[in-house]
């Protein structure tokens, strides 16, 4: 029973095997270019980079206050003397954590 799983499964390798190299032809007729950059001339990356850092300016301006609020929450309960749960040190996670469990 062993030998046959393995040939149907050999034989359905051979048959996804053909499926994709007919399939790959037809695109490449069709004039679909294929593959991905395989070295040579390295791209200029320079406006990628330069819309992650302003997209992550922009997002750092969004959020930025809070962060800087749950900081000083996380000050004022040391100052306080209030401990986590576990004993710990207040920081703004564990201060975001406390806010993400209080119902709306």
């Amino acid at each position: 029973m062993l030998h046959v799983y393995a040939a149907m499964a050999e034989e359905e390798a051979r048959a996804i095997s053909l499926r994709t190299k007919v399939a790959l032809a037809a695109a490449k007729a069709r004039g679909v270019k294929l593959g991905g950059w395989r070295g040579g001339a390295p791209r200029d990356t320079t406006a990628a980079t330069a819309g992650v850092a302003r997209k992550a300016d922009t997002f750092a301006a969004d959020v930025g206050p809070m962060a800087t609020d749950m900081r000083q929450v996380a000050a004022e309960m040391t100052r306080r003397g209030i401990r986590t749960p576990r004993g710990g040190a207040w920081t703004a996670t564990a201060v975001r954590n406390v806010l993400a469990r209080v119902p709306a």
